[in-house]
């Protein structure tokens, strides 16, 4: 059974706080810690800021993955591929493709993360207002929760992703799901073809040389100019183990991603044991990838809209409360 509140009876119920905000947000933050976008509006990003240092971790990883997408883009052009296959245009064809298909749907994902209820949005037909955020002042539907980066309200929020910017929500969840597929497969062909290229070009890998490959190593043989490592040496080995990190990294997300929606859950669902919106498993499918899910790993539909509208669910059973 649907559990509505009526924008009236909320109105009244959350100024006079009968309604409190019993979520977290982003990173566990509880909401005696958070920060209204008042207290916030000039607070910069310095150490002054309460959020400093998750800030610029999301800096970081963001300058990361785009850094990485490039830097594996022109190796796998000059050299690896050259390399390895001549001059086929097929391999090179297939670095552009999933070259564009990491950041088209990276372009979606962050186009996308806008979808949430703020001040501006109209809440006099919203029927299910659960909660009220002190944070953005305002009534949120269910599933919805604050994000202390992106400083509103996400609907359906699953968490932040620190390696594109912004918060997963309702929305931007399927470009997620298939920016993780992309980013697996680029950066496991990327590790795979540099690996090849540096057992030929510089030691062996299965032989007694091969803790040449320990980076660490690798560079304080550089630095003391022992043996005959090379600056590029140094650096292709950099980008190996940042590929594979990144691949191992995109592969786990990918997978849980998929274990979420297969379950119907969030990530701050299943954290909490929440299984109120559980239905059919082609239902889980179309309220995040739309009807024709598949061929979102093809070609990104962003032309078809998912079921719902990421307000109004359909619940199964009372959550476990909270």
């Amino acid at each position: 059974m649907r559990d509505k509140l009526e924008y009236s009876t909320y109105k009244s119920a959350a100024s006079a706080a009968v309604l409190p905000f019993s979520r977290k947000a982003c990173l566990g933050v509880p909401k005696d810690s958070l920060i209204s976008d008042d207290a916030t509006a000039n607070s910069g990003y310095f150490s002054s800021d309460p959020y400093f240092a998750i800030k610029v971790l999301n800096y970081s990883l963001v300058t990361y993955t785009v850094t990485l997408t490039v830097t594996i883009l022109y190796v796998s052009l000059k050299l690896t591929v050259p390399f390895t296959s001549g001059d086929s245009l097929f391999l090179k064809y297939t670095a552009w493709h999933l070259f564009f298909s990491v950041l088209l749907n990276w372009f979606l994902v962050l186009k996308n993360s806008s979808e949430h209820i703020d001040k501006s949005s109209s809440l006099e037909n919203v029927t299910c207002i659960q909660e009220f955020c002190h944070v953005c002042k305002q009534g949120v539907p269910p599933r919805a929760h604050h994000c202390v980066l992106c400083r509103r309200c996400i609907l359906k929020r699953d968490h932040h992703c620190y390696f594109t910017g912004t918060c997963i929500g309702f929305r931007n969840q399927r470009y997620f799901v298939v920016f993780c597929f992309y980013v697996a497969i680029s950066t496991g062909l990327g590790w795979w073809f540099l690996m090849l290229y540096l057992d030929s070009s510089f030691k062996r890998f299965w032989s007694e040389d091969n803790y040449h490959y320990l980076l660490p190593l690798t560079c304080l043989e550089w630095l003391l100019d022992w043996g005959d490592v090379k600056a590029i040496d140094c650096f292709l080995l950099m980008v190996a183990w940042w590929s594979f990190a990144t691949f191992v990294t995109a592969l786990i997300y990918f997978a849980q991603q998929l274990f979420m929606i297969l379950r119907g859950q969030t990530a701050y669902e299943y954290v909490h044991n929440i299984h109120t919106y559980r239905l059919s498993l082609m239902k889980h499918l179309r309220s995040v990838f739309g009807s024709l899910w598949i061929i979102n790993f093809v070609i990104p539909m962003f032309f078809l809209h998912q079921d719902g509208n990421g307000v109004y669910w359909e619940y199964v059973k009372e959550s476990k409360d909270i």
